[in-house]
């Protein structure tokens, strides 16, 4: 704890800090829209400082962290808060994409060829949610699909 104490000082965080920096944190795992969008330009303010101190290094290390942000903030879709079921389906070109969720974790993922009039009671039943989720993998799908085929 000395130890971590001391390059917490070195740093510039003061005891008195340390309460408002757990909130911080804490508020950005909850992906608190403010807290996060705080977060973001704040490394982004000191990536710009490292890039005119040509303290290049650091500046990379501090872009790792903002693509490490966006990930950690990221709509998280293998999940679910609620423990429901459901299927979450998109369409695009011809093929159908389903992730059928039981007790709020996705448990089967499935695609078919599919007329799109066949697939609108589907894409009626997607949680809204989940629903661009679902389109993005369908257009992916299709846009692969297609690739195979040429």
């Amino acid at each position: 704890r000395g130890t971590l104490l001391d390059i917490a000082r070195a740093r510039g965080l003061a005891a008195a800090e340390r309460g408002h920096c757990v909130e911080t944190i804490t508020a950005v795992l909850r992906r608190e829209p403010d807290a996060v969008t705080g977060v973001r330009a704040r490394l982004e303010e000191l990536r710009e400082a490292a890039v005119g101190a040509l303290a290049f290094e650091l500046a990379g290390d501090i872009t790792s962290e903002l693509r490490a942000l966006e990930w950690v903030t990221s709509p998280q879709r293998a999940s679910s808060m609620a423990a429901r079921d459901f299927t979450a389906s998109g369409w695009s070109g011809g093929v159908l994409s389903s992730f059928i969720v039981r007790r709020g974790q996705v448990r089967e993922w499935a695609q078919a060829a599919c007329p799109e009039s066949d697939a609108a009671t589907r894409l009626a039943g997607t949680p809204p949610d989940w629903a661009g989720f679902a389109q993005r993998n369908a257009e992916l799908a299709a846009a692969l699909s297609s690739r195979r085929g040429s």
